[in-house]
């Protein structure tokens, strides 16, 4: 459950992460009470909104007869030391609020300020309550109110006394609540799962359908694809030529080796037993996975007649 400690913690952990990676301004870089006065006029003369104004406005509290410019730029430097020390420090805490939204504003920290943070939070529990919440579960809801007069000077209903009220009697979410927060925070995660799950269940079908072949002593043979039976380098995808015309042969010198033609009608290579061997196709080798060559005078001469 957000609130004010987690609003606390949330913001000294962007200033820390900013400042590691680098995104801070030079003048928050070095945290000096002059440096933050820098960039409150920095953020003065810049186009803020209406409620950032009012953050300046409630922590530095210009007189009427004096401008909000000349108050930050007349402003007791001592009196943001607390604003270093906190930010400087990964322990501890700030006692002013309007300090802390100050901090928020300065190091863009969003949603801003405490009463936006807790009301968006308070629109997604609400949210999720009409899809299914249990009527017997009991929900704080702290919600900003307009105090009349000036509307940009709202309440922070429960700022100060909130650490206190949720330490250590934070409610817990019900188990509907954290199942939806965890499918938000890992939709991404969720969705690859989903992914291979499907392309497995898509895949394994696509097994049981192809048609597959082995090599079984002189020639390919149509089997059934079963990974107890055959080792997965045994397996090829079924080709009906290779069924019908691939062939290990045993030529003699008085074979055709050539068509009329002349193109080639056998080629040859080596089993992994250094072994010539011949075919009847053109191809891979079915042991070695090598290119076959097509067959020469040279080789006929040399190996098969030249007994003859």
């Amino acid at each position: 459950m957000k609130n004010s400690v987690t609003y606390e913690n949330e913001i000294k952990e962007k200033y820390l992460i900013d400042n590691k990676s680098g995104k801070l301004t030079g003048n928050l870089h070095k945290l000096t009470p002059n440096n933050v006065r820098k960039v409150c006029l920095n953020l003065f003369d810049s186009d803020l909104s209406t409620s950032d104004r009012s953050i300046l406005k409630n922590f530095f509290g210009p007189n009427e007869d004096d401008s909000l410019r000349n108050v930050i730029k007349k402003y007791d430097l001592e009196k943001l030391r607390p604003i270093c020390n906190f930010l400087k420090k990964r322990e501890g805490s700030i006692q002013s609020s309007d300090a802390l939204e100050l901090i928020a504003l300065m190091i863009d920290f969003k949603p801003r300020p405490y009463n936006k943070y807790i009301v968006e939070k308070e629109e997604i529990e609400e949210e999720l309550d009409s899809k299914g919440e249990n009527d017997d579960d009991d929900t704080i809801v702290i919600l900003p109110i307009d105090l009349g007069g000036d509307k940009s000077k709202v309440e922070d209903i429960g700022y100060e006394n909130d650490k206190k009220l949720s330490e250590p009697n934070e409610i817990p979410q019900n188990r509907y609540n954290r199942i939806i927060i965890y499918i938000r925070k890992n939709s991404l995660k969720i969705l690859l799962i989903t992914i291979l799950i499907a392309g497995i269940l898509i895949i394994i079908p696509s097994f049981n359908s192809q048609r597959w072949m082995i090599w079984q002593e002189d020639h390919y043979v149509e089997v059934k694809f079963d990974l107890e039976k055959y080792s997965i380098s045994q397996l090829k995808l079924y080709k009906e030529e290779r069924i019908e015309k691939f062939k290990k042969i045993n030529p003699d010198c008085k074979y055709e080796f050539f068509n009329k033609d002349g193109s080639v009608r056998v080629w040859y290579g080596k089993n992994i037993k250094k072994e010539l061997q011949f075919f009847t196709d053109y191809g891979l080798h079915p042991e070695t996975g090598k290119t076959l060559k097509p067959i020469t005078d040279y080789m006929i001469n040399k190996y098969l007649c030249n007994n003859e």
